[in-house]
Formats: C-alpha cells, structure tokens, sequence
C-alpha cells in the first residue's frame, strides 16, 4: 500500500497540463470526430442489366440508416466508403492535435503572474 496516495498514468498526468483552451480544442476535436465517425459517406454498387457494377456516391448518412437507392429497376447495395472515412478522421485527429498544440501557453509562469494582476 502506498502511503503518498494512489499513482495517476502518464494520460492522466499530460491531460492536467492542459490549459482550459487546449482542453475546449480537444473536447470540440472528439466531438467533431465523432460526428464524423457516426455519418460516414456512403456509396452504392450498381448493378445494371448485363452484369457490370458501377459506384455510384450516396453521401453522408448515419451509420443506423443506410442511404437507399432511389430507383426499384436496378439494384444497388450502399456501403460505406472506408477510404473516405479514415481519411477524415485522420485530419480530424491533426487538426484537433495542431491546434491542442498550438495553444499552449509560451511562457505559463508570465502567464500565471499575469492572471493575479487582472
């Protein structure tokens, strides 16, 4: 048992650096993240007459709902399109990380003397 208290992990200990902008930053970036994540962009496989499938896109709809195809002729399975998908969601993550990191403070302990004075 240790006697100093209980141990946090190095997560733990990096998210009580952050400043309270750095935290909004991250907070919006999860939440725009997830957005993303919950209304991937989908796309239709087409199967005309002869045989041949064509991709046809569909758009952004939640993951629960698929898009359905709006002609009962031809044949169309939606699918996400997981290129896409990573491909947002790997920018999401950048922006989120380059702006946690653009706004730290330059200088904390000019910062903190600052704050007292206000």
């Amino acid at each position: 048992m240790n006697p100093s208290g209980p141990q946090i992990s190095r997560l733990q200990e990096w998210a009580l650096r952050l400043n309270r902008r750095q935290t909004r930053a991250l907070l919006f970036g999860i939440i725009i993240c997830l957005v993303f994540a919950l209304r991937p962009y989908w796309y239709f496989l087409r199967t005309n007459e002869v045989g041949g499938r064509t991709r046809v896109p569909a758009g952004f709809c939640f993951i629960s709902n698929p898009p359905v195809y709006g002609s009962e002729v031809v044949h169309a399975e939606s699918h996400i399109d997981w290129l896409v998908f990573i491909i947002i969601e790997a920018v999401c993550i950048g922006v989120t990380v380059g702006f946690v990191g653009a706004m730290r403070d330059k200088n904390s302990e000019a910062s903190s003397t600052y704050g007292q004075y206000r």
